[in-house]
């Protein structure tokens, strides 16, 4: 009896565990790295010769996920942009970048050595 019980015991904690680690959906994605059209600009930034001033920031603004591809190079003169969950290039107003909470937005890529301190 002492046996059984244990083995239903611990066949009740099996089949209730739940994988409750993951975060939260980004673009109906666990992992927007994963997204085709992010995973085509990561490769096009590992061959720029500013990969390791480059990086990407996840913002969620009024329940929509945005991406800031951005680079922190002081002699670069190259174009910084948001884009949405579809990969279509986007414009944000300063007024929807300030209603973003005080802690800054993940940054969820950055180039292999990295060498840049941002806030």
């Amino acid at each position: 009896m002492k046996a059984f019980t244990f083995i239903l015991i611990a066949c009740l904690a099996v089949i209730s565990c739940k994988d409750d680690d993951k975060g939260p959906m980004v673009c109906n994605m666990e992992n927007p790295l994963e997204m085709p059209w992010i995973q085509a600009k990561i490769m096009a930034m590992e061959q720029s010769s500013f990969e390791d001033s480059m990086y990407i920031q996840q913002y969620e603004i009024n329940g929509s996920y945005y991406f800031y591809f951005g680079n922190c190079c002081e002699t670069c003169d190259a174009a910084t942009w948001y884009y949405d969950c579809s990969g279509n290039q986007v414009t944000l107003a300063p007024a929807e970048l300030a209603s973003q909470p005080v802690s800054p937005a993940p940054i969820i890529w950055k180039g292999d050595n990295f060498k840049c301190q941002l806030m």
